[in-house]
């Protein structure tokens, strides 16, 4: 006679199951996996039972951690972000495309680093740039010091527009800038950390 295991170790081995599912469909999703595919996929894994409506709830979930992400408030005050761009390939209406990937991260007054943003962009442009800047506005941000980037003319014109940040092509006053916003982070860490004013 075979016994059944107790309901505890049934449950237990359902949900371990639930939790692999859902990061294999997970990381295929990311990987560009189309949910068409996702069934065959998971049948090779071993997985039973994959509807296309259990793939689109389990990157629906997904797609609110992004958005959740995206959109999160950010401090007032970030002394120094830092703004890049890098080009992946991305599918995009049905095809896959180079499209740059603008990724800030910022400084916080604490000393901690965070990533701010990561947000896809046709082009680098003045306009993309800008429109990077003031959804970081919207998301609360008021005052950057200083911005390290590369010498994108539209990045540099776009930070200048939303933040007021003074940049020049002079290396000496680059450096001058540079100098004065660590001054002020250092001066105020000093002050907080004393309690001095």
């Amino acid at each position: 006679m075979i016994r059944r295991p107790p309901r505890s170790t049934q449950s237990r081995s359902s949900a371990a199951s639930d939790v692999y599912k859902r990061q294999v469909v997970q990381e295929a999703f990311i990987n560009g996996v189309s949910t068409r595919k996702m069934e065959r996929l998971a049948q090779s894994l071993g997985i039973e039972s994959l509807s296309a409506g259990q793939v689109s709830e389990i990157t629906k979930d997904l797609n609110d951690q992004v958005e959740w992400f995206r959109t999160r408030p950010l401090e007032k005050e970030y002394p120094v972000i830092w703004v890049d761009a890098l080009y992946e390939k991305v599918r995009c209406e049905r095809h896959v495309i180079s499209m740059a990937i603008a990724v800030v991260q910022g400084l916080t007054s604490e000393g901690n680093r965070e990533i701010l943003a990561v947000e896809p962009m046709y082009a680098e442009s003045e306009d993309t740039y800008t429109h990077l800047f003031e959804q970081l506005k919207r998301r609360g941000v008021e005052t950057v010091w200083l911005c390290i980037s590369d010498a994108h003319a539209g990045l540099k014109n776009a930070i200048q527009k939303c933040f007021c940040l003074f940049y020049t092509s002079d290396a000496d006053d680059d450096l001058l800038c540079v100098e004065l916003g660590c001054r002020r982070i250092i001066n105020k860490n000093i002050q907080s950390t004393y309690n001095v004013e």
